[in-house]
């Protein structure tokens, strides 16, 4: 678990819009198993406090913003558009700046004790050529988990960033070898333990299956799938930052 607080400054005058949408994004947060309270403080706005997985506080981040502006856009009593829009944008963009601080610091604690932080975000540092595509990957995983994309498609984006980090690491007498090879290359330059090797290659198979055999993925094989995927995602993410910063 995970958590964070802000302040939202504001007026008095602005409590009561301020507060139904609050309430909004209590429920939002509520339905993806994230805690979200909030408290009046008198001069100052109001205080917030996020408790939840990470991961569960980054896939609320789209619903959050979706939510809010559609309620701000039609909530035309509480006054004119644009101070609804802005109130609106206040809230998720403090939501956001302090989701940004702790998946940062999340990562920092985590590289500190040689762990893999539990997070859809993922850093490839001054790989610039790989950033679009790991900012996808990252995207993908918090459709899925918001139920829009089906499984075979985040077995294939799942499957393309893997062989592109893996390609990146091994470097370019790589390009001949099978996605398997890659794979098995990666852990022998213990880049990843077994077990998640393993997992990577029945990634491969799934997806291959799925794309040349026409078979269908359930999204409880993808589920058990994904948690070791976005852990080697993290470790040669790792693995590209350091040599880049070395």
């Amino acid at each position: 678990m995970a958590g964070f607080d802000f302040y939202i400054e504001a007026q008095y005058e602005d409590r009561r819009f301020l507060q139904s949408l609050l309430r909004l994004a209590q429920r939002l947060a509520g339905k993806r198993g994230v805690r979200f309270s909030y408290r009046w403080k008198q001069q100052a706005g109001y205080f917030v406090i996020v408790d939840g997985s990470l991961t569960s506080m980054q896939y609320l981040l789209e619903p959050l913003v979706i939510g809010l502006f559609s309620y701000a856009e039609g909530a035309v009593s509480f006054g004119p558009n644009q101070y609804r829009q802005d109130i609106a944008h206040r809230v998720t963009s403090s939501y956001a700046n302090s989701l940004d601080e702790i998946t940062e610091t999340v990562e920092h604690i985590s590289e500190t004790f040689d762990g893999m932080p539990n997070s859809l975000s993922f850093d490839v540092g001054g790989a610039t050529h790989l950033s679009g595509h790991i900012n996808a990957f990252s995207n993908s995983l918090t459709l899925y988990y918001q139920g829009r994309i089906l499984p075979h498609q985040i077995a294939e984006d799942a499957h393309t960033i893997i062989e592109l980090l893996l390609r990146d690491v091994l470097g370019s007498s790589s390009n001949k070898l099978s996605f398997e090879e890659k794979v098995q290359s990666a852990e022998d330059k213990g880049c990843f333990d077994q077990k998640l090797a393993v997992a990577l290659v029945q990634l491969k198979n799934l997806r291959r299956d799925a794309k040349h055999r026409g078979q269908g993925i359930s999204n409880k094989v993808i589920d058990r799938l994904l948690p070791p995927v976005i852990t080697a995602s993290h470790r040669l993410a790792r693995i590209i930052r350091n040599d880049f910063e070395s």
